[in-house]
Parts: structure tokens; sequence; C-alpha cells
């Protein structure tokens, strides 16, 4: 942000402050002289006392009785340069070891803060300083009085009474948070400082007469209270507000970390999560804090997308602006409509809805957030930028007013004399120019708050669907309710009726809290509505009730879909399309977080992009327990299968695309689940090592990814199939961990952690299901395989199908080094020399073998996937390809995806232009029918029909001619 403005020369003072300001100067002058203290010889000096003065009758109070604060040894230097925290602490704790007496040692703490404010003020007011300045140094110069004042305080008491400690005689140290502006960096020029304490664990202190850690911890902070808080003829240093901890007034000044989570998981309320957002610890042992916080921070973001966030904020808003309304404070710059408070309300609410998920926007300053919500798109840029410049000139106004008297005031003055003041230290001419600019900026900020306090995409009203309103009320007969749906277009209406009764006049209504009772009557008529528009009324409406039954009791859905017809209409489309995303979505309502929001919808992301946003996962949860790193990676593959599911109902993606996405999304889950296992196994392990030419070496663990992985063709609900590699040779094979393990052992227990972490069922669902049979000797073979024996078994024990599921393999999870090796081991497996006869020989009786075994169509039915001319007939044309002609185009081996081979078969002359075009047809018919089905939720056989039969004759003459007869004329 840029700097404020700052006031002008004292010959521009206005007439009303001319004369006091006069007298100000004077009696600093006189003071100063009453000392021996000289005057600087700076042309500029002299003009920027009178600028000081006229901005703040404190700072010239103050300078009168104390004139070295402006001409002392080391003013001058003080007050030209910025000072840093650290500079900070080095001077309170000068202060706190120069008195013994209480008296002496709290005028010493209040000249100290009375000095530093007058040093900040002067340069703001004269704009040496930038608003980001001003606002930091006012929060380190508290934070430094806060820390060294308290740990005083500890030393003091703990000398009386000795040290607490917990029963195994750990030293329990106090954690402050800083809250509100405070802890965002962002204090005001006189704010009150809000502070909540903590300490770790329940204890004793160890002296002579022991006392119990909550009494000890409320005599220090009483003592610091004292010191801190308590007016003298000096002033104060802070006032301290505690009232935001635990229970209020009637809680405990300082609690245990158990008794505080306690608390919040039992009795934390909305407006408590909102305060907590720029919770930042002052003082604390760094463990300390971060314990703290690893309850704290779910405390305040939901791991969900938290629409209620909106509706909870704009409740207070309410509350705030009728206060504001009844105590006639509209020129009160903070809470008044445009003002600070709405700036921040709007920042913070999707800090509130979306940090959960996107942790960068869990930072405490409101300039960061607002800047992140401009990069993301969540608010227009030329929005973000407003309220930047608004945001700026509010808070620069606010410390104006405040430093006059150093009083904790942000409304805007009656007086002339005051306003002439204001207008003057803003770099205004006259009030009426400062108000009508202020006035700008305070309309601007009103409009971009109301608008996003709509809820998102919020654009229209439901339909009132008043005769299924009656129906799910119960206000007709039954009969006139069966009537009325058979009408509409159900034709099962009586076990509709019988849903709905079950639903909304039974126990599970009963229970449902009166906001949810009332949002459900809501919503019910528009989505019976809705459903009875769609082309398959009673399969709609049946997922759509499982799902109002599954999100009822987190109502704030159901608000979010009243108030938002686009994102309703949406599911319901959703819904009617596909079974297969209706029962994935009521198994794990947190994706309706993806329909929610439509920004997100027509941004389907690519690798690169999702892959950065699992290592900002990792990074989150690394540190965190294997249940919580188990969901994050759920939530996100969750959100990913989302967006691509809605894109392709909606017909934003061809089928090839919803493939390679979800391709993509398997590697990148893999990768991520795999960093995240590895990382345990080496903080438990080590690393595992291996010995080769004489030097040690980092072992590596790969996933090879064969079928549907390898060749990028992924449908919904894929298993993977997968092999597991390690690059392990030569001699010391074993980790360097507190606990080493041989790397056999080591990679044997890492593939069967990552097996769980993506199998085991949690509440947020079940990653993928694994398939390992293709690996050495299937299942009765080694879980993972060195590099050196994987390629032997291929060289000399593999069958020929083996061979076959090599042409779709390739490392998805690896090093660079070991995907070089398996690409060389491949392509040599892939492009030796095989008899013709032999190779057709033995294709051909697996294909048989596996049409008599796996086939389940009927009479009139096609299995597309295993029938004569179905998908793995062209599978299998396209691997006999590669194993018959690789030894002569070794370009055969570069790709393991079919449609690529099919291109590179043409290239090579075994396939003919219209014959690879033909084949890729009736391959991407076949697998739009396989697509359909999946999203359904069916894998049943096909009923034939001319397409199909079609497809099939083509693909039997070409097997016969390709494959039978090797291609021959």
């Amino acid at each position: 942000m840029s700097k404020p403005a700052s006031v002008r020369l004292a010959t521009s003072l206005p007439d009303s402050l001319q004369a006091s300001v006069d007298d100000s100067v004077q009696g600093f002058l006189q003071a100063a002289e009453r000392q021996a203290l000289e005057m600087p010889d700076e042309v500029l000096f002299l003009p920027r006392v009178y600028g000081l003065f006229a901005g703040s009758v404190f700072a010239s109070q103050f300078c009168q009785r104390y004139p070295q604060i402006l001409l002392g040894d080391d003013a001058r230097q003080r007050l030209d340069q910025s000072l840093s925290l650290d500079d900070y602490r080095v001077f309170v704790e000068q202060a706190l070891a120069s008195e013994r007496d209480e008296k002496a040692l709290m005028s010493a703490l209040r000249v100290l803060r009375q000095q530093e404010m007058i040093r900040i003020a002067w340069r703001d007011l004269h704009g040496l300083a930038s608003q980001a300045e001003t606002l930091r140094n006012l929060s380190e110069l508290a934070e430094a009085f806060i820390d060294s004042t308290l740990r005083y305080c500890y030393r003091e008491l703990a000398g009386r009474f000795g040290v607490p400690r917990n029963p195994e005689g750990l030293e329990q140290k106090l954690v402050v948070l800083g809250m509100g502006k405070l802890g965002g960096l962002e204090l005001n020029y006189s704010s009150d400082i809000d502070l909540i304490l903590a300490y770790p664990d329940k204890a004793e202190t160890d002296g002579r007469k022991p006392i119990d850690v909550s009494d000890f911890y409320r005599r220090v902070v009483q003592r610091f209270i004292k010191l801190i808080n308590e007016p003298t003829a000096d002033g104060f240093v802070f006032r301290v507000d505690l009232r935001l901890r635990p229970f209020g007034n009637s809680g405990p000044l300082a609690m245990s970390f158990d008794a505080m989570e306690a608390y919040y998981q039992t009795q934390g309320r909305e407006w408590e999560r909102y305060a907590m957002i720029k919770a930042r610890a002052v003082s604390g042992e760094p463990a300390d804090v971060a314990q703290l916080f690893s309850f704290l921070r779910p405390f305040v973001f939901r791991r969900y997308l938290d629409y209620s966030a909106f509706e909870s904020l704009r409740e207070l808003k309410a509350k705030i602006t009728l206060q504001v309304q009844r105590k006639g404070m509209e020129n009160n710059v903070k809470l008044g409509a445009g003002g600070i408070r709405e700036i921040e309300f709007i920042g913070q609410a999707f800090q509130l809805v979306r940090g959960g998920r996107e942790t960068e926007l869990q930072v405490r300053g409101i300039v960061p957030v607002l800047t992140l919500l401009g990069e993301k798109g969540y608010l227009p840029v030329d929005e973000v930028a407003d309220l930047l410049i608004a945001y700026d000139f509010l808070r620069a106004t606010e410390n104006r007013l405040q430093m006059v008297q150093d009083a904790q005031t942000h409304v805007l003055p009656e007086s002339p004399e005051e306003q002439a003041r204001l207008a003057f230290t803003m770099g205004f001419d006259d009030y009426s120019a400062f108000h009508t600019e202020l006035a700008r900026h305070r309309q601007r900020v009103q409009l971009i708050f109301e608008s996003v306090f709509q809820l998102e995409g919020a654009t229209e009203a439901l339909p009132e669907a008043t005769h299924f309103k009656s129906i799910w009320s119960g206000d007709v007969s039954e009969e006139e309710a069966l009537t009325a749906l058979t009408a509409a277009g159900f034709s099962d209406a009586t076990g509709l009726l019988g849903q709905l009764t079950q639903l909304g006049q039974g126990g599970f209504y009963s229970r449902l809290t009166n906001t949810a009772r009332e949002r459900l009557d809501t919503l019910m008529p528009p989505v019976l509505e809705a459903a009875a528009a769609c082309p398959n009324p009673d399969d709609t409406v049946a997922r759509l009730l499982a799902l109002l039954r599954n999100i009822a009791g987190r109502s704030v859905y159901l608000q979010v879909l009243i108030e938002n017809p686009p994102s309703l209409a949406l599911l319901v489309r959703l819904f009617s399309a596909s079974r297969w995303l209706a029962d994935f979505v009521t198994a794990s309502p947190m994706v309706i977080d993806e329909v929610l929001d439509h920004r997100l919808l027509n941004d389907v992301p690519d690798q690169a992009s999702m892959e950065a946003e699992m290592a900002q996962i990792i990074a989150r949860v690394e540190n965190e327990g294997l249940d919580v790193q188990m969901d994050a990676v759920r939530e996100f593959r969750q959100a990913a299968v989302m967006r691509v599911v809605v894109a392709d109902i909606e017909g934003h993606l061809p089928l090839k695309d919803v493939s390679n996405h979800l391709t993509a999304i398997a590697e990148v889950v893999l990768q991520g689940a795999t960093v995240l296992v590895q990382g345990a196994m080496r903080a438990r392990h080590g690393v595992a090592r291996y010995e080769h030419d004489g030097q040690t070496h980092e072992a590596t663990f790969g996933i090879i990814g064969y079928g549907k992985l390898g060749g990028f063709e992924l449908g919904y609900g894929s298993d993977l199939d997968v092999v597991f590699l390690h690059d392990s040779h030569g001699s010391r094979q074993r980790s360097d961990g507190g606990k080493p393990l041989e790397n056999a052992v080591y990679f044997a227990r890492l593939a069967q952690k990552l097996m769980s972490f993506l199998q085991t069922t949690t509440p947020a669902g079940t990653l993928y299901e694994v398939d390992t049979r293709l690996r050495p000797n299937g299942n009765s073979g080694l879980l993972v395989s060195g590099l050196g024996a994987f390629a032997e078994y291929q060289e000399s024990t593999a069958w020929t199908w083996e061979h076959q599921a090599l042409v779709r393999a390739r490392v998805v999870v690896g090093s660079e080094a070991l995907r070089d090796t398996f690409g060389a081991v491949r392509h040599a497996i892939l492009a030796r020399h095989r008899e013709r006869a032999t190779l057709r020989s033995e294709v051909t009786e697996m294909r048989e073998r596996m049409r008599r075994e796996l086939s389940r169509a009927k009479a009139g039915e096609f299995d597309l996937k295993q029938d004569r001319g179905g998908i793995v007939d062209i599978e299998f044309m396209v691997q006999y390809g590669v194993l018959a002609h690789a030894c002569d185009h070794p370009a055969l081996t570069d790709w393991t995806d079919n449609l690529r081979i099919i291109e590179r078969l043409s290239e090579a002359g075994f396939l003919c232009a219209d014959q690879a075009a033909r084949i890729m047809e009736v391959y991407f018919t076949y697998r739009g029918y396989t697509h359909t089905q999946a999203l359904q939720g069916q894998k049943s056989p096909v009923p034939m029909n001319d397409e199909i039969t079609r497809c099939r004759d083509d693909m039997l003459a070409l097997w016969t001619h390709l494959v039978e007869n090797d291609g021959a004329a």
C-alpha cells in the first residue's frame, strides 16, 4: 500500500489550531532550555515539531514534560529510523532491569511507551513510514511489552513459589495469544490489547510453598496487568482486555491446553472462530505454541467449505449495524457502513469458508488476505484494489483520530477545530474535501460488502412449487397427493409418498433443529419440482432424498441451496445424469462444496496445478497424525474428481480428456501418499541406502502403473493396477535410522503402509482399490521387487501375457533415474525378437481363455470388454503389434496409451491409415458406452444394436487379418 497522507509544514496550519500549537511549541522550547537541550540545526525539524503537535495533543503535552523524547542524545537517530521487534525488546528489558522500586518501574515502562508512541506518530504524520510500518511498529511495541513484562512477572513469582512443573518435571511456560489487530500486526494507535493466556499441562510449583499452576499464573497475570494496565501520572502502557478468553470474565485468567481444547470443542461459538482468525502467539515456547495451534486451527478453519461463515458474519454485522444506529454512530469509521469492520468481514468470511481447504488463506493480516482473494479469483481485481485503497485511507483516519489524545476513538469529530485538525493531518485543505473522499471510499466498500454477503452465486429466488409444498406439509389427502405426484411424472407415486412421509414426519425430522426443519421445509418443494422435470424423475428424486437426509444435520448446505438456485439446478441435473455421482456425493457430502463453487467448476485443474496443491497439503499435514493425512488426501481426490465429473456431465470435457484428468488425479494422489508414508518410515527407520562402486547411494522407491493407469484411461471408480519396485543393488542394503531395516523389508513395509493408506475406509471415504497381481510371480511373489530382479524375471520367466501387460506400463511415482532404468528394461523386453507363430499362438490362446472365463453376456447382449470384437480384442491387437514389430520399429515402445501406439503401428506399416482410424473410432465408441455405464453405476453387458454389431464385426475382421493371419494379404 502507499504511504498515508502526511501533514504539511507549520506555515499551512489551520487558523483554528495556530494559537494552541504555538503555545505548545513555546512550552516545549522552554522545557528544552531548562534541561539544556539543544535544538538541531535542521531546517525541517521545528516545522515538524509544529506538525506533530498539531496532529497530537497527547504528544505535545508529553514532550513538554519530557523534551528529551525529541531532543535527547539518540532521539534524532530514533526518529529517523524504522525499529524492529528486537529493538523494542531491548528497550523494555532495559527499563525492567533499571528500576527495582515498583513506582519507579511503572513510570519507566510508561515513559518508554509514550516515547515510542510519539516516535511512531512523528514518522507517521510526516510520511516517513508507510501505513504497514506504522501498524507493525505499534503491534511489535505491544508484543515486546507483553512478552518481556510477563517473563519479568514469571521470574518474580517463581522466586517466591518455585517453577511450575508437571508430573514429569517439565516446566510449564505460559503461551500468550495476541488477538485481533495485535495478532494481525495491525494494531491501532491507541488500541486495547486483547489477550488469551494458556499453559500446557496441569502442574504445581516446586518451591518451599508449592501452589497449583492455575493459582501461580493467576498471580502472574494479575501482576502483569498492574504493571501494564494501571494508569499513573505518566499514563498507562497498554489497556489489557482478557474478555475473549474461554468463559469470558467468569473464566480463569489462564487455563490448561486440555481445558481450552475441551471448551472450544464443546462450547466454542461462531464469533469465537471469527475472533481467533488473527490469533498469534506473542509469548511462549515454540513447541508449546505449535501444540496449542494444533487444536485451535481446526476449530477456526473447517476442513470443508464452511458456508455457515457467511451467514454468521451477516448476523454479526446486522447486530453491529443495529447497535450503531441505536447509538447514533453512523460517523464511526470502524463500525459504520462502509467502515473498517466491513472490509475485515469480507476477507475473513472467505478465510472461514475456505481456509481449511486452502491453507494459504490462513494468513492473519487483512491486506495479504484481500490480495490472495484477488489472485485466486474469489474477488474481482478492481474490487480488491478499491478495498485496499479504502482500507489504507480508513486506517490512516483511525490512527489520526486516536493520536490526538491517545484515546481509543473511531468517531469523526463534530467540533470545527477537531475537524480542521483531522483534515490537516490527512493532507486536505479543509474538512469538506476530506469528508467527500471518505464518503466515496465508504460507499464503495459498502457496495462490495453487500454483494459478497448475498452468498456466492445467489441471483434469484427459489420457485414456490405450491402443489409440492402441500404434499410435503401433509395438507392434502393421500389420494390427492398420489394423483399430483403421478401427474407430475413420478411412476412410483406410492413409494415416493412413503419416502416423503418418513422423511418429513418421522423421527428423523423431529430430531432436527428448528432451523434445519425450517430449511428442509423450504427446500423440499422446489427439489421435488426440479426432479419431476428430469427425464428420469423417480431415480433423480430417490438420489436427492438420500443426499438431503445425509446433509440435513449440517443445515447450512440447505440454506446455501435455498439462496443459490443455480447451484440447486446444477445439483439436480448431475444427480439425474449420474447414479455414480449421486452415490459419490451422498457418501462424501463435502464434495458438494465443488458444486456450490461455480468458479471451480469452470476450471478443471491440470496436473501441474494439482501437484502444487498436493505439495501444500503435504506441507500442512506432514507432521499430523495418520488419520489427518489420510483424510486430507481423500478430500483432495474427492474434490478433484467432482470437478471432472461435473465438467463431463455438463459437456465441457471430451471423453479422452476425462480419462486424462482422472489418471492425473490418481498419479498426484499416489505421489502425495508416497511422500507422506515415506516420511513416516524415514522418521522411524531412516533413509534406505546401498553401497555400489565404493560409494553410498540412496535407494529409491517406484510405482509402476499398468492397465488403465499406465494407459491414461482411468474411469470413474477404476482400480489401480500397480507394481512396486526399488533400485537397491550392491552391498549394505540397509536404512540408516535409529531402527534400521534391510532394504527388502523396508520397502515391503513401505508398500504395505501405502496400500493401507490408499484402501482404508475413513470418514472421508476410500482413495483407490489397488491390484498388485501383475507383479513378478503374481500373488505368490514379493510385494516389492528390485529393478534387477524385475528385469531378470521379465527376461527369463515372464509369460507372454505379462509382456503384453508391459506394453501399457509406465512409472507413475519414482526418481528420474528409476524412470530411465525402468524405461530401458521395458524397451529391451518389448523390442526383442520373437518367433511370430509362437507369439500368435500364445496371444490367441490367452484371448480365448479370457473370453470363456470372463464374458457375462447373454443372448442379445454384448460384453463391451470381453466379447469377441470388444475392447480386449482391440487391446490385444495393439499389444500383438508391439511385440511382433518393436524389434524392427523401436518407436513402438515410446508410448503406453492405445491411441498413440495405434498411430505408431500405422507409421510402422502394421496398420493402414483406414484400419487405424476405424480401430480408434470403435475404441472410442466402446469407451463411450462404458463411460455412460460408469456414470450410472452399471457394469452389465449392453443390449446389442446396429452400431455395436457393426463395430464388433469390423474388429473381428481386423483380428482375423492382423493377428490370426499376421497381417497377410
